[in-house]
């Protein structure tokens, strides 16, 4: 796996950790998370225009790519129980 996928997920797994309190993605629907990539990324791009710190802008990564996580956890188990 590349180094770079590696780091990624470290940020992804930190930004999950933070939020642990919360209730799980498994009820979430999937035009409520895509809504949320929506939210996120428009978070991710007002970070870059405004020329926020580094940290903010890879945790606005992450959280982008946590909520396309969940998506794809919640569609995937979907095909699980398909069969």
């Amino acid at each position: 796996m590349r180094d770079v996928v590696l780091d990624f997920a470290k940020v992804m797994d930190n930004e999950l950790d933070e939020n642990d309190h919360k209730i799980g993605w498994d009820y979430l629907s999937p035009q409520w998370i895509i809504n949320r990539i929506r939210q996120e990324t428009n978070e991710l791009e007002k970070a870059i225009r405004k020329n926020k710190p580094k940290s903010v802008t890879v945790s606005e990564c992450a959280d982008v790519a946590n909520f396309a996580m969940m998506l794809f956890d919640n569609i995937t188990q979907e095909a699980y129980d398909d069969i």
